[in-house]
């Protein structure tokens, strides 16, 4: 679908794009500018590269052992930066293959926007809002991975990595936030704890 300069192809699969749109303008900054029309988007197949979504079962059980029977305590501060360790083996290699994706898309201002967007497998749920201003040929958007636990195996926090995207068409830029990840994975060992 995309291949950017400085990293594998995001997204692969089958791919149907619809898109209709009016503009006008005396120069092409004007014309780029007053783009508008609306539009929809599938894809059979998907496949998102970077993702490694299989990797959770090995993840939750080294952060478990952090803390089990006959471990040495760990303080928080330690315990913190080893499960952030961890949390990023979600989204080191791997792929996440998921169910045919339709998303719609707005173009105004120039901008294209594929808002609310749900990629979905039986191991987890990608949503993002994603942008492309074509005033600018950059990137923009925001989102998440939530991981799809049993319900044993869930808390009051949600197990799911955040990222941003930012960049330029060749050169796309993630930032993901492992925070989130790392909250669930210490509540998990405080309610571990406590069952004990």
């Amino acid at each position: 679908l995309y291949q950017p300069a400085n990293m594998q192809a995001p997204v692969r699969g089958e791919s149907d794009i619809k898109l209709g749109f009016t503009g006008s303008g005396k120069s092409m900054a004007d014309l780029v500018h007053s783009l508008a029309g609306e539009g929809a988007l599938t894809i059979e197949n998907p496949a998102i590269a970077g993702l490694n979504i299989t990797a959770m079962p090995e993840m939750l059980r080294q952060s478990d052992e952090l803390t089990g029977p006959g471990k040495a305590s760990l303080e928080p501060k330690q315990a913190e930066a080893e499960r952030t360790k961890l949390s990023h083996a979600l989204t080191q290699g791997g792929q996440m293959n998921a169910n045919p994706v339709q998303a719609l898309l707005s173009l105004a201002g120039g901008i294209l926007r594929a808002p609310s967007v749900k990629i979905e497998s039986d191991q987890a749920v990608l949503r993002t809002d994603i942008q492309f201003d074509l005033n600018r040929f950059a990137w923009g958007g925001s989102g998440a991975l939530d991981m799809v636990l049993p319900q044993h195996e869930r808390n009051d926090v949600a197990p799911q990595v955040q990222f941003a995207l930012s960049g330029s068409w060749g050169q796309p830029q993630i930032r993901f936030d492992y925070q989130p990840m790392v909250q669930f994975l210490t509540q998990r060992s405080l309610l571990r704890e406590q069952l004990r």
